[in-house]
């Protein structure tokens, strides 16, 4: 694999957390080698609770991810509606970046690179905010929906609005689980190359 093209896999942002290291074989070939150098990042409580918690964590999203495609399912007149659909189908996102960092915090035994931990930890506390006040924005264009197409409200619409405040039920319990999170450094023995 050439040296560049895994240099700009390592975004700018992290380039100084790797050291290069030259090495040459018996042959006479010099290869040069990258090797993260910086701290990591891990739970700070013990293995069994950090693994609980990772669990905990997917067991929210995936919970999260099922009860928002629910609806999508269903005949509803709301979800014809533009600015009731939009907000919904934007609340994907979060779900995902949020299922994404919590697959970052089974890797690596839970030893996480600073990448990683501002793709994973950072993320947790930040996306369910954004989360949360789009689903609040949803429930307003719900409500103007019901107000605008009264006569056409069918039991699909009921559910769309169930399941929305279910996952604004769900947003705060996930973020008061991730805002008691505490992160501990451990530092990197291969800092000395």
């Amino acid at each position: 694999m050439n040296v560049q093209w895994r240099l700009k896999l390592i975004s700018k942002k992290y380039v100084d957390d790797y050291k290069s290291e030259i090495k040459t074989d018996q042959n006479g070939k010099v290869t040069k080698n990258y090797r993260y150098s910086s701290d990591y990042y891990s739970f700070d409580v013990p293995d069994e609770k950090a693994m609980s918690l990772r669990i905990q964590l997917l067991i929210f999203v995936v919970g999260m991810a099922f009860v928002y495609f629910v609806p999508l399912f269903m005949y509803s007149t709301l979800t014809r509606v533009v600015y009731v659909v939009i907000p919904y189908i934007i609340v994907l996102i979060p779900i995902y970046l949020l299922g994404k960092a919590v697959s970052y915090l089974f890797r690596n035994h839970g030893q996480l690179k600073r990448e990683e931990k501002e793709k994973s930890f950072d993320r947790l506390k930040g996306i369910p905010y954004f989360m949360f006040f789009l689903l609040l924005g949803e429930v307003m264009a719900q409500i103007i929906g019901y107000a605008k197409w009264q006569g056409q409200i069918a039991y699909g619409d009921y559910i769309l609005s169930g399941t929305t405040v279910l996952l604004i039920l769900l947003t705060v319990l996930f973020l008061k689980k991730t805002q008691k999170i505490k992160i501990k450094i451990i530092k990197n023995n291969n800092t000395n190359i």
